[in-house]
């Protein structure tokens, strides 16, 4: 299982940013983006489609076509987990790559007085997930996170969001078929929401959601290319501890300088007189580890000491 949480928009991922309001109804189907002027024509909920998004009324302003350009997509309003368990059902296609899943609000909300509310809810999203799995065999379950609700966050609704989504969390990281969509800063600033405190503002609130969305999509895209399983495989660096450190000579890198600039501290030319070296050499330095005194002042201080100790 992967998942990838998201503090802030990314600048080099623009498309996120320019998310149209979908006034569409409940179904909405796309084909792949093209120059036609027809090119989004719809079809039957039961043509093949490369995306699909189940979700309740917080996706209502996302226009799947161009969060999705290069891709077919299918967005269908569920206000329930039930609702989408339903539509799921009569819908299949081996050639869905990705469903999106955002439900579990409503569901969570209707009984948050019950003392089992979780347990349901996430019973309900085990058969959901079950259910998906069947109709799109070869896709990628996608589980968005559970907004919170309101302007109170201790409220009793808000911390049963919180366990349930900790315990789908839990049970999707060891699901390879699934991925866990975080919505970190939707989770924190109320400032992102309408004045409900329950739907998302159509601008900044919804271009985050999607840049989660697309980010986590990305990113377990770009780990399945390091193996080609599906999984990112680290690189194996067992035999490389096991021979210890390298020898000097066999670092590729020590020194930063070009060889030019290399080569003027050394010594180019032969060595002169005593103690003389061609301009430039590094060698003509004081050798502070030597003594700095002459050796013939040397000499005639142990001379003068040995005079003093004979006189004794």
């Amino acid at each position: 299982m992967v998942y990838v949480g998201a503090d802030t928009l990314q600048t080099n991922h623009t498309e996120t940013i320019s998310e149209a309001i979908d006034t569409t109804p409940n179904v909405e189907q796309t084909q792949p983006a093209s120059h036609s002027t027809d090119r989004r024509q719809p079809v039957p909920t039961r043509d093949t489609r490369e995306v699909r998004v189940y979700t309740d009324s917080i996706w209502k302003a996302v226009d799947t076509s161009r969060m999705f350009p290069n891709r077919s997509t299918s967005k269908e309003h569920a206000s329930t987990i039930d609702h989408a368990t339903k539509k799921m059902e009569r819908v299949s296609d081996p050639k869905t790559a990705y469903v999106i899943l955002h439900v579990a609000s409503n569901d969570l909300d209707n009984s948050q007085r019950d003392t089992s509310s979780v347990q349901d809810c996430l019973d309900k999203t085990t058969e959901l997930i079950s259910c998906a799995k069947t109709s799109f065999p070869n896709a990628t379950i996608v589980l968005s996170q559970v907004l919170p609700r309101g302007h109170n966050m201790d409220s009793n609704l808000n911390k049963n969001i919180k366990d349930y989504n900790q315990a789908v969390l839990q049970r999707s990281k060891d699901d390879s078929k699934t991925l866990y969509v975080r919505h970190k800063k939707l989770s924190t600033t109320r400032q992102l929401y309408k004045r409900d405190g329950i739907h998302l503002d159509d601008t900044t609130g919804t271009s985050l959601l999607v840049a989660d969305v697309k980010r986590t999509m990305r990113s377990a895209e770009n780990r399945s290319t390091y193996s080609g399983s599906g999984t990112y495989t680290p690189p194996d660096t067992s035999a490389r501890e096991r021979q210890g450190p390298r020898q000097r000579q066999d670092r590729q890198y020590h020194n930063a300088r070009t060889p030019q600039h290399q080569s003027q501290d050394r010594p180019t030319g032969p060595r002169h007189d005593a103690g003389s070296y061609p301009l430039g050499d590094w060698s003509r330095r004081p050798n502070l580890h030597a003594s700095q005194i002459p050796q013939q002042k040397i000499m005639d201080i142990a001379y003068k000491l040995s005079e003093m100790l004979m006189n004794i």
